[in-house]
C-alpha cells in the first residue's frame, strides 16, 4: 500500500498572495480593503507580501471585509498552495 505525502503546509507568501487576489478580483485598493477590515495599510500590505505571521483576528477581519467566511479564505489558501506545488 503506497501512502501520499501530507499535502504542503501553506506558506505566509500563498496566504498573501491569496489575499491580493481575492482583493484585486473585487476591485479594491489595498487602502480599501485595510479601512474596511480595520487595518494599518502597511499591515495589509506587509500580509499580502508574506511578512510576519497575521494574528486569526487579523485575518477574520480581512475575510469579513472581502464579504466571504474565513474558512472559505483558508479552503482558498490551501488550494493556491496545492496549484503551486503541483
Amino acid at each position: 500500500m503506497s501512502q501520499s505525502a501530507p499535502p504542503a503546509r501553506p506558506t505566509a507568501a500563498q496566504l498573501g498572495c491569496t489575499i491580493r487576489r481575492l482583493r484585486l478580483k473585487q476591485g479594491l485598493s489595498t487602502e480599501a480593503l485595510a479601512f474596511a477590515a480595520e487595518l494599518d495599510p502597511t499591515h495589509l500590505g506587509r500580509i499580502e507580501r508574506g511578512y510576519g505571521n497575521p494574528r486569526l483576528e487579523s485575518l477574520h477581519s480581512i475575510a469579513r471585509a472581502l464579504n466571504i467566511r474565513l474558512s472559505t479564505l483558508m479552503l482558498a489558501v490551501e488550494a493556491e498552495s496545492r496549484s503551486t506545488a503541483a
